[in-house]
């Protein structure tokens, strides 16, 4: 199995800027990702302001609904 290394920051630093969990993304390859709803809505809103998406090529390949019930 292949070592596969966490990056983690807090939630005060992706509410103060949401591009932040795509560039960790990017920058580290991120092949899984988890989050409640409302950060996707909150990224995408973001990613669509700054005209971003992801690379067709991106390395993600699962990004998982973690809320609370």
């Amino acid at each position: 199995m292949r070592y596969s290394p966490s990056v983690a920051f807090s939630p005060i630093d992706f509410i103060r800027s949401p591009m932040l969990w795509a560039d960790v993304i990017e920058k580290f390859e991120g092949t899984m990702t988890a989050a409640p709803n409302f950060a996707y809505g909150l990224l995408a809103r973001r990613m669509k302001q700054a005209n971003r998406t992801f690379a067709q090529d991106t390395t993600l390949l699962c990004a998982d609904m973690a809320a609370e019930p």
